[in-house]
C-alpha cells in the first residue's frame, strides 16, 4: 500500500514537473539559435553578443526571475486556501514591481559601453554588446510580463499552456532570426529583436491557450465581483486574455 501511494505521488509530481522542465529547456534553447546567428555575422559580433548575453542574464533576467520567485509560496498558499483576492493581488503587484525594476536596468543597458571599456574590453566588441543590449530592452519588458504569468499558472498546476506556447515560440525563432538578421540585414540588432519576438510569442501563446485556465480566471473574476471589486475582476480576465 505504501509503495502504491509513493508511486501515485511520484506520478502526480512528474505530471507537474515535466512540463516545467520542458518549458525551461525550450526557453534556454533559443540562446543556442541566437549564438549560431551571431557566429554567422562574424567574430566581433559573436564576442560582443556573448558578452551582452552574459551581462543581460546577470543584471536583468536573473534579477526579474529572483523577484518573481517570491510569488510562488504566496500564490501557492492563497490558491490552496481559496483566497482568490490574495492570488490576484499578488500577481498584479509582482507584475508592476518587475516592470518598474526594468526601467533602471534599461538605463544601465543603454549606457553599458563605457562600463565595458573601463573594464578592459575591446572597444569594437563593447560597441556590439551595447547595440545588442539596446535592442534587447523589449525582451526585458517581455520577461517582466512572462515571469509573473508563469508563477501564477504554475502555482495552480496549469503548466501545459506555457509548454505548448514555448514549443511554438521556439519553432518560430529560427525563421524570425533569418528574416531579421539575413533578409532585412539588421545584424546584431536583428538577433536582439528576435529574442524579444520569441518572448512576445511565448506571452501571446500562453494567453491564447487559456482554455485550460479559463475556469480559473472566470472564478477569480466572480470572486472579485462578489467582494465588490469589479475592477479587479476585469484585471483578472485581461491579465491573461
Amino acid at each position: 500500500m505504501d509503495y502504491m501511494q509513493v508511486g501515485e505521488e511520484a506520478l502526480s509530481l512528474a505530471k507537474v514537473a515535466f512540463p516545467i522542465i520542458m518549458t525551461t529547456l525550450l526557453i534556454f534553447s533559443r540562446s543556442i539559435i541566437s549564438m549560431l546567428y551571431l557566429g554567422y555575422l562574424g567574430k566581433n559580433e559573436l564576442a560582443g553578443g556573448s558578452l551582452a548575453l552574459g551581462f543581460a542574464n546577470i543584471t536583468g533576467l536573473s534579477v526579474l526571475k529572483g523577484l518573481a520567485m517570491g510569488m510562488d509560496p504566496i500564490c501557492g498558499q492563497a490558491y490552496g486556501a481559496k483566497r482568490w483576492s490574495v492570488l490576484g493581488q499578488t500577481y498584479q503587484k509582482t507584475l508592476c514591481l518587475l516592470v518598474l525594476v526594468s526601467i533602471p536596468i534599461s538605463f544601465l543597458w543603454l549606457n553599458v559601453e563605457p562600463i565595458f571599456i573601463r573594464l578592459g574590453q575591446d572597444p569594437d566588441i563593447s560597441h556590439v554588446a551595447k547595440v545588442y543590449l539596446t535592442f534587447s530592452i523589449p525582451e526585458l519588458i517581455g520577461q517582466a510580463i512572462l515571469h509573473p504569468m508563469r508563477s501564477f499558472l504554475r502555482t495552480q498546476g496549469l503548466t501545459a499552456p506555457l509548454t505548448i506556447a514555448a514549443v511554438g515560440a521556439l519553432i518560430l525563432h529560427t525563421p524570425i532570426n533569418y528574416f531579421l538578421v539575413i533578409y532585412l540585414k539588421m545584424g546584431v540588432k536583428g538577433v536582439g529583436l528576435a529574442l524579444a519576438c520569441n518572448t512576445l510569442n511565448l506571452n501571446l501563446g500562453s494567453a491564447n491557450l487559456r482554455h485550460g485556465v479559463k475556469n480559473t480566471i472566470e472564478t477569480l473574476a466572480w470572486r472579485f465581483s462578489s467582494l465588490h471589486l469589479p475592477w479587479m475582476g476585469a484585471i483578472a480576465i485581461t491579465s491573461i486574455a
